[in-house]
């Protein structure tokens, strides 16, 4: 049965930004699911692309596009073909369609697949009343935690996750430092314990941050400015005994890497997952004469937004500490185009006021 009507969205279009419109629903395809959009994350990188006009979004993204790729919503239509969901219950949406056919989706790498589709960039995403998308992309969503919180295990946690578990492959009691403050950041502090349970610090330029980094688990907090890197760095390798195991960088900027090179121990890893447009000049004679591995994080599979939600619903991971503020349809614009200094990850849920 299709569904008739209308429903709202914030359409982005590059020449003329975001513009809140009513669209027509469309008769779904066999595969696929129509949800209403209870929460969608509002991430860092899809403000960075409306702020640049589309100059920083993903290669190939249409336009105009509804952005929203961090997705909490409930089942109202499936397609003909679908049975694993029905109406009626709570999903999260794995917001990366791969080929499955390239050289990286037969390396296991699904997230690195050179033609893959992501839902708010390269399809119609989640800052709307509601969203399609292939049924293929959804998982149970745990009934214990809300629909905000659920929303962010897709992006915000999957993404540090893959880093610390299969990019940085951080081991059992080794120390980590986490730099930068945002969502990822935040994110990463709790995971650690569950992915390695060693110590973890966060590397911050805000004072703000230090309570808060604090709260989300970090032994150690370190404010860190350009004018006192060298004075800083020394305070992380005294904490971390001569230098940490493994630098998670999610800033991605010169000085964040810089800064990084400076307290991993001999024989560490830095990863990054940060996505700046900058460029960075690497010492290459200190990271040979180290045996420093430098190394790039992106995305996640949707085995680790699994393992996520099931250390959700057991309790052990509480991503609901990472919600911040709530933004209602009409607000969208104002939190994707201001300057946002807030703590954790603003959520657009279309339903609040």
């Amino acid at each position: 049965m299709r569904v008739e009507g209308t429903f709202s969205a914030w359409v982005f279009q590059r020449h003329q930004g975001l513009k809140e419109v009513r669209l027509e629903r469309r008769t779904l395809l066999a595969h696929e699911v129509r949800l209403s959009v209870d929460a969608c994350g509002v991430c860092g990188s899809d403000r960075a692309v409306v702020q640049s006009r589309g100059q920083d979004a993903p290669v190939g993204m249409v336009d105009p596009v509804v952005m929203g790729h961090e997705i909490s919503g409930t089942v109202m239509e499936v397609g003909g073909e679908v049975s694993q969901v029905r109406v009626g219950e709570g999903v999260v949406v794995y917001p990366f369609i791969s080929c499955s056919a390239c050289r990286a989706c037969r390396a296991g790498q699904p997230n690195l697949c050179m033609r893959q589709h992501i839902v708010g960039y390269h399809r119609d995403g989640g800052y709307a009343e509601e969203v399609v998308v292939p049924a293929e992309v959804l998982l149970a969503r745990p009934p214990n935690r809300s629909a905000a919180a659920s929303a962010l295990l897709v992006d915000a946690y999957a993404t540090p996750l893959h880093a610390l578990k299969s990019v940085a492959d951080v081991q059992a009691e080794e120390s980590v430092l986490v730099m930068g403050g945002g969502g990822l950041g935040l994110a990463a502090i709790q995971l650690v314990p569950l992915v390695a349970n060693g110590p973890v610090a966060l590397w911050t330029r805000r004072e703000s941050m230090r309570e808060m980094g604090a709260r989300f688990g970090a032994a150690a907090v370190f404010i860190g400015h350009a004018e006192n890197v060298r004075n800083t760095a020394r305070e992380v390798r005294r904490w971390s005994g001569g230098g940490v195991d493994v630098v998670l960088d999610t800033e991605g900027s010169e000085s964040s890497l810089y800064a990084a090179l400076q307290v991993v121990r001999p024989g560490g890893r830095v990863c990054v997952v940060g996505m700046s447009p900058a460029r960075a000049v690497l010492p290459l004679s200190q990271m040979v004469r180290l045996g420093i591995t430098v190394v790039g994080s992106y995305a996640s599979t949707v085995e680790e937004c699994a393992l996520l939600l099931e250390w959700s619903s057991a309790g052990l991971l509480d991503s609901g500490l990472l919600v911040g503020r709530s933004v209602p349809m009409g607000r969208l614009a104002e939190a994707l185009t201001g300057n946002s200094h807030a703590v954790g990850r603003m959520v657009f849920q279309p339903g609040g006021e």
